[in-house]
């Protein structure tokens, strides 16, 4: 789980490489004491298809969830993530 199956969890959306879309989609989001993700909110967005391309990885990603004095406890997170269409050849 966490950043590394998120990043692979994330496809190119066809309406992005189809009009040569690229640049960094920035979300927040809280990961909750079972790890799911919860409030997910696009910070800076590029459209074609990458915010809601980010919006479904994520859903689908699952992370270790963060402990504080022995519990579990929810986190806010932040995350860029590139789309670039040089990275696809």
């Amino acid at each position: 789980g966490g950043l590394p199956a998120l990043f692979a969890n994330i496809e190119y959306p066809n309406q992005a490489k189809a009009n040569g879309i690229e640049g960094i989609v920035e979300v927040e989001f809280t990961v909750n004491e079972l790890g799911m993700v919860e409030n997910i909110n696009i910070i800076n967005g590029i459209g074609g298809g990458c915010d809601e391309e980010v919006v479904r990885a994520l859903k689908k990603t699952r992370f270790s969830p963060a402990i504080q004095n022995g519990r579990f406890v929810k986190v806010k997170l932040s995350q860029r993530i590139l789309f670039e269409l040089k990275s696809l050849k």
